[in-house]
């Protein structure tokens, strides 16, 4: 089947702040198993902003992805990243929004997640890949934080 090019476009994607630490090392190699099955299920927080420009059909948006916050034995994680996108030829403000809020944010969490594999490629647990993520939840709870913010 042959593709149809999408009105959004991603023009780069950058790598901002990275950090990878092992956590419990000294027992890891005798329970290397163990630990990359915890993994997981290891709490993952992800935090964004979408920045559009005004009267210009480019938008950024920043992410942080933190993996294991508290630390726990295997890895954890913490990447920023910043996606530029452009959205050409769409002017209805809906499909906009979905472009904007389920496309572009799937493409800045994909290519977070290909970094982390790679990264962690090195590291004597070997690659890991973060869940995938439920993103009706996700946006819902952005937009959640910023109402609350807001009053």
């Amino acid at each position: 089947m042959e593709t149809k090019s999408s009105p959004l476009a991603l023009k780069d994607f950058i790598i901002t702040f990275s950090n990878c630490e092992l956590n419990g090392m000294q027992t890891a190699q005798k329970n290397i198993n163990k630990i990359s099955e915890k993994q997981t299920n290891y709490p993952v927080l992800i935090d964004y902003d979408i920045k559009k420009m005004q009267d210009n059909p480019e938008f950024i948006i920043g992410m942080r992805v933190v993996i294991n916050p508290d630390k726990l034995k295997g890895y954890s994680i913490a990447v920023n990243g910043v996606g530029y996108f452009t959205i050409n030829e769409i002017t209805d403000e809906k499909e906009i929004a979905n472009l904007i809020h389920f496309s572009a944010l799937n493409i800045c969490i994909a290519n977070i997640r290909s970094y982390i594999a790679h990264m962690t490629s090195f590291f004597p647990l070997g690659r890991f890949n973060f869940q995938t993520i439920d993103m009706p939840s996700l946006i819902k709870s952005k937009y959640n934080e910023r109402v609350s913010v807001k009053e």
